[in-house]
């Protein structure tokens, strides 16, 4: 749960034989008991190769930012200048999907751009693997 301007920022341990990734940030309002139903759940709408479900809007937006190296992990969690993923990351959003393929050191950072407004979010990763 994200309280106004409150961030967090999340490690994405990702399997070595990984091909892609998929990412799906959902913001619902701080009081509520979403929960995406099996058959909408990343993993499921990945595994049928179905289009993840419509996104609920809130308009409690969001900064969503991947982060890929440990100085910019720290500088984000500390409140400094920090470096992103320019084309995996999305600003002032109330929800996000995004498709990645490479590995490595990788976070999702979340900043809540309201002052004044709580969220809760829903973070799902999926990653799809070489055998």
């Amino acid at each position: 749960m994200l309280g106004g301007h409150d961030k967090l920022i999340i490690p994405i341990n990702l399997p070595r034989n990984t091909l892609k990734w998929f990412y799906r940030v959902t913001v619902v309002d701080k009081n509520s008991t979403f929960e995406w139903p099996e058959y909408e759940r990343l993993y499921s709408c990945i595994n049928n190769r179905t289009r993840p479900g419509d996104f609920l809007s809130v308009r409690i937006p969001i900064n969503v930012y991947l982060i890929n190296n440990a100085a910019d992990y720290y500088n984000f969690s500390t409140g400094r200048p920090f470096n992103y993923l320019r084309d995996y990351s999305v600003l002032n959003t109330d929800s996000y999907f995004g498709q990645c393929n490479f590995n490595g050191d990788i976070w999702l950072g979340v900043q809540n751009v309201s002052p004044t407004v709580g969220s809760k979010v829903i973070v799902e990763v999926v990653a799809t693997v070489h055998n």
